[in-house]
Order: C-alpha cells, then sequence, then structure tokens
C-alpha cells in the first residue's frame, strides 16, 4: 500500500473517531519540507478552480 492511500485510511479513521465529515492530512518530512502525499476529504475536483469558479459550482460544492 502506498502513502497516499495509507493517508486515505488513516483520515478517514480520524473523522470517524471524531464524527466529522471533513479534513485534510499533508505528510511532508522535516528535513527538506517536500510533500510527499496530501490528502482531502471530500475529494473535489481541482479543475474546477482552473480558470476562476462560479458562484453556482461554489456553492453546490
Amino acid at each position: 500500500m502506498d502513502l497516499q492511500q495509507r493517508e486515505v485510511r488513516a483520515l478517514r479513521r480520524g473523522l470517524e473517531a471524531a464524527h466529522s465529515s471533513s479534513g485534510a492530512v499533508s505528510h511532508q518530512p522535516l528535513v527538506n519540507g517536500a510533500v510527499l502525499g496530501t490528502v482531502s476529504l471530500p475529494t473535489y475536483d481541482n479543475n474546477l478552480f482552473a480558470d476562476g469558479i462560479t458562484t453556482t459550482i461554489r456553492d453546490a460544492q
């Protein structure tokens, strides 16, 4: 199982324990701060923000 999959599982367990429906996690080593993995739940389509987002789309999320 890769890091991204482990992050998703850990975030889902944490959200369930906290009785929450949304959250995010980022995995970065202290040595260099490189982003090794990041997950947010619920997921969303990043492409919606590429050219700006309409209020209709924003409000539907």
